[in-house]
């Protein structure tokens, strides 16, 4: 029924697959979500451009936002957008009081090829102030062979 060759590439594949989500590109579909990830499991967001430039209307209450650390990381995230639509999950992983790492989760997305989107932002306290230390993002494809979280663009 199968040729050797499609044997042959079907090991190739699940072998790439496994040897993916050992180095956090890919992420198993059913790890639980209660589970903080590294940042391995994200692709890093580029802060050398200052995101008040690109987008202001993201800005014009930046300065209320950094008094909370929740507030901060769904802007960074893209929310309030102009849409209305609010995250599915927001969890707040504190390490003490000065660090936390906030997971926004959306999988009501209106995108046609991106099924579920997830944002990871670590934010540190610094005199007062919330101050983003890191951020990244994961996302589930409508359109691609595998289930689980991905750090690409979707096809």
């Amino acid at each position: 029924m199968f040729s050797k060759k499609s044997a042959l590439f079907g090991r190739i594949a699940v072998v790439a697959i496994v040897f993916m989500m050992v180095v956090g590109v890919l992420t198993p579909p059913f790890r639980s979500d209660s589970q903080l990830r590294s940042r391995r499991s994200y692709a890093a967001y580029d802060f050398h451009i200052d995101p008040c430039q690109e987008h202001e209307d993201v800005c014009d209450d930046l300065a209320n936002s950094v008094q909370d650390a929740v507030d901060m990381a769904l802007r960074v995230a893209g929310y309030p957008n102009e849409d209305g639509v609010e995250p599915d999950r927001v969890k707040a992983f504190y390490e003490n009081t000065s660090m936390v790492t906030v997971v926004i989760g959306d999988d009501r997305l209106t995108d046609d090829s991106i099924r579920a989107r997830e944002v990871r932002v670590d934010l540190i306290r610094v005199d007062g102030v919330w101050k983003v230390e890191w951020a990244g993002a994961r996302y589930r494809c409508w359109r691609c062979f595998y289930q689980g979280w991905i750090t690409w663009p979707c096809p």
